[in-house]
């Protein structure tokens, strides 16, 4: 970006000279020549004032601010908003952690320190390792009812002969008992071949007794009372950190900002428990691990899925890489996207980039197309390392292969500037008309000479000039207000952001990037999910959405596409002052 001090005869010049100067400088290494455009500006022309109210001046400058769009700002925020939030709780409990010099091992094969010591011997076990209390079998379940005082329950989870696969899993399932009833319970033998359990409530009888039988490998109940005297708790030690995330493993791979307060609810509403902050901070950062390791798993099963995609039609393009045996990048194109976007959108792609939120990084690099109705109509995607005008130039040079190009002729290329995407595309499209973002442009306006109101106002004016007069009289305008406000503009590529310099061939004046905007709100939801599971969340939702817009068009008796005829409707009532008359031989003239 350049910058631009200038003197007191600089502030004096006019428009024309501030042009002049702009064509001489070098901005972002394009050539900024108006070339012929502005020969024509000597012509009287007629300006109609329109109402604030109907020009888009706020800082987002979207053409067409339609519920899509207008919905896909709302997620971009929101998501945002929850990041901050969930990155901010988790070094501030951590930091509070680190004050109060509590050590926490999340690798622990133990679920708290008690469970590490067992006592060396119990009072009520015979030689054999069996308790001695007489069990309670099926077939004096209906005596043992008849004794049992009307306070009482019974639980039926565990029972005489019940197998599990060894130790770990029944002191699982005795937590996982603990917390849908309510109460509390300890160790009397914690062994990898014997268990033992009783009810911390010294007054009640409920106790369980599990083993190895003999030449067998299985873990089996070989004692059980089930029958409860104490009351419901809604606090259970045996409750910990490690068992949150075995039962809400689903809800963080959805909500991996999920708030510690929510973890905390969510284990009251559904189980009647009350857990701490620090424990709900714990079972986070264990849950997280968790999903880490399956980031893992699914990077080594990439092969197979592009192999699985090509099986399944071999008009799909897919290119996986490897770079010494690390994943590098990876191409998608599904037949059917091509092929719709070929016979029936119109040739403007938008090209963006966004970052993944899981563990190991990465983006995706993704061209959007514009369907009929001016919609998002996806094209291709890929999975790259790193965001370099190398991995822009292989994305490319691939999606160029698709549409059936070598230089990109009579195609328009929407980017926002990203680092090396300019250079790439005009190496591999080197026929392609270019254009850049209005929106970012003014973002980087608005850090050198701010946000206010006027800026804003007259930044897309000029933008959505859509004449060359229109343009040099709204630079008029700002000159006027800042000389080097308009100097700064006229040295910012405005042929590749402004409307009045757009050619025809892709029939559409779009400023903004708002497709890949769009597309990027559209997978918000799975940009933090494994690999896999997040393209075919992609996948599955790219086809949910054409089925949908499919049966949408269908259901509309109209001549021509629904947004189409909308603005044709506006431009109906914009053209009712305007007067047309005979200007010679096959013109015709229109005057207000």
């Amino acid at each position: 970006m350049n910058d631009f001090s200038l003197s007191e005869m600089e502030m004096n010049m006019s428009f024309t000279d501030l042009l002049n100067r702009a064509q001489m400088s070098e901005n972002y290494g394009e050539d900024t020549s108006l070339g012929v455009g502005l020969n024509v500006v000597n012509e009287p022309i007629v300006s109609l004032e329109v109402p604030l109210n109907e020009i888009d001046y706020d800082e987002n400058g979207s053409d067409i601010d339609d519920d899509e769009i207008i919905d896909a700002r709302t997620k971009h925020k929101k998501n945002e908003m929850l990041e901050k939030e969930s990155q901010h709780e988790l070094e501030r409990l951590g930091e509070q952690l680190q004050r109060d010099n509590v050590r926490y091992d999340i690798d622990s094969d133990y679920d708290d320190e008690f469970d590490v010591h067992s006592p060396t011997a119990s009072s009520d076990e015979d030689e054999y390792g069996y308790l001695t209390t007489p069990a309670c079998t099926r077939q004096d379940t209906k005596s043992q009812k008849a004794k049992v005082n009307s306070l009482d329950w019974i639980d039926t989870t565990f029972s005489v002969e019940q197998k599990f696969e060894n130790a770990v899993e029944f002191r699982k399932e005795i937590i996982d008992y603990c917390a849908r009833n309510g109460v509390d319970v300890k160790y009397t033998k914690n062994h990898k071949n014997k268990v033992g359990v009783r009810c911390k409530d010294d007054n009640c009888k409920w106790k369980i007794w599990a083993s190895i039988p003999k030449n067998k490998r299985h873990f089996e109940v070989k004692t059980y009372h089930g029958v409860h005297s104490c009351g419901r708790k809604n606090k259970v030690k045996k409750i910990t950190y490690k068992w949150i995330p075995r039962h809400y493993l689903s809800k963080f791979k959805s909500n991996p900002y999920m708030k510690l307060q929510e973890i905390t609810d969510s284990v009251w509403n559904e189980h009647g428990l009350k857990v701490s902050v620090h424990m709900a901070f714990r079972a986070k950062k264990c849950a997280l691990n968790l999903i880490v390791g399956e980031y893992k798993e699914q990077y080594g099963m990439l092969n197979s899925y592009a192999a699985e995609i090509y099986r399944s039609d071999h008009n799909n393009t897919i290119k996986f890489q490897l770079n010494a045996n690390v994943f590098h990048r990876m191409y998608i194109c599904f037949a059917t996207l091509k092929e719709g976007f070929l016979a029936g959108c119109r040739p403007f792609i938008s090209i963006d980039g966004c970052w993944f939120k899981g563990p190991y990084g990465g983006q995706l690099l993704v061209a959007v197309g514009r369907d009929e109705n001016n919609q998002m109509f996806p094209i291709a995607w890929a999975v790259v390392d790193v965001e370099n005008t190398e991995s822009w130039s292989w994305f490319l040079q691939l999606l160029a292969e698709d549409l059936q190009t070598s230089d990109g002729a009579g195609y328009t290329v929407m980017s926002d500037q990203q680092k090396g995407l300019l250079k790439a595309v005009a190496e591999m499209w080197p026929q392609a008309e270019q254009r850049v973002c209005a929106r970012h442009v003014y973002m980087n306006f608005r850090e050198v000479f701010g946000g206010g109101q006027e800026y804003r106002m007259h930044f897309w004016k000029i933008a959505k000039s859509t004449t060359p007069n229109e343009f040099k009289e709204n630079v008029d305008k700002l000159h006027a207000i800042s000389p080097e406000a308009a100097a700064n503009l006229m040295g910012r590529n405005y042929e590749k952001w402004c409307r009045a310099f757009y050619t025809p061939q892709c029939q559409c004046d779009a400023v903004d990037n708002n497709m890949s905007e769009v597309f990027n709100a559209f997978i918000l939801n799975s940009r933090h999910k494994p690999i896999i599971t997040m393209l075919e969340d992609i996948r599955e939702s790219i086809m949910e959405r054409l089925h949908k817009k499919r049966d949408f068009i269908r259901s509309k008796n109209l001549a021509i596409c629904p947004r189409a005829q909308e603005q044709l409707e506006k431009a109906k009532i914009a053209a009712r002052g305007w007067n047309a008359a005979f200007g010679g031989r096959f013109t015709i003239d229109l005057f207000l």
